[in-house]
């Protein structure tokens, strides 16, 4: 199971460390002829931290987003696919 490189991208993208509660799913998607394995994780931070942008050349906003109200957002493909995988 891919814990390791989850905690590691956690910290990279959000400048926090985590703890896996556990796995929520894998699933293979293929996208532009191109498959990708994703494995989603249920986290939970250590120490009371707050997330901050970690690669802010990429991203601009940070927010708690409700699951249930997703899809009012622009989402990222791996977050589409995400949204579809729990069913909303």
């Amino acid at each position: 199971m891919p814990v390791a490189p989850a905690v590691r991208e956690i910290k990279e993208e959000l400048c926090v460390d985590i703890k896996i509660i556990k796995k929520l799913g894998q699933k293979n998607f293929t996208e532009n002829d191109y498959t990708m394995s994703y494995t989603w994780f249920l986290g939970d931070l250590t120490d009371n931290q707050e997330p901050t942008i970690g690669e802010p050349e990429k991203f601009s906003d940070l927010r708690y987003v409700e699951l249930d109200k997703l899809k009012k957002y622009k989402l990222s493909p791996n977050m589409k696919n995400l949204a579809r995988f729990i069913g909303v």
